[in-house]
């Protein structure tokens, strides 16, 4: 499986976008460099997602299920893994996530999801393009 990597500041802005996420939410790469991890979130998973984010922060890191927003407003489910970056002092600076295509039925992964009570949503969608 394909894997993408993202890695954001602690207030969610995307430092590195790999062209796997580029495509996996179809923008290009200055439409992920510098902007908001937060603009490819659907708005009904933003608090639970903010949630998810702040734990990624702590030293355990966070994995989920989330239904990334693509920039023709489309939905593509995906598996995320978010690690805190730190410096040599322990300072956390950021995240590290590597991003995966969900294949197969969505339910089987939505006891991690972001948004597990959505566990309904329409997850026919899974092209990368």
């Amino acid at each position: 499986m394909d894997n993408g990597s993202l890695v954001v500041d602690l207030k969610g802005t995307i430092a590195y976008a790999s062209s796997f996420f580029c495509a996996l939410v179809r923008a290009e790469a200055n439409q992920a460099a510098g902007k908001s991890f937060f603009n490819f979130v659907l708005p009904e998973d933003m608090e639970s997602v903010k949630m998810r984010f702040e734990d990624s922060k702590s030293l355990q890191g966070s994995s989920f299920v989330l239904k990334l927003r693509r920039t023709d407003g489309s939905g593509v489910w995906t598996a995320i893994q978010g690690q805190p970056l730190q410096t040599s002092s322990g300072e956390v600076y950021g995240i590290s996530a590597t991003i995966a295509l969900v294949l197969g039925p969505v339910e089987d992964h939505l006891g991690k999801s972001a948004h597990p009570e959505r566990g309904s949503d329409d997850a026919s969608d899974l092209s990368l393009v």
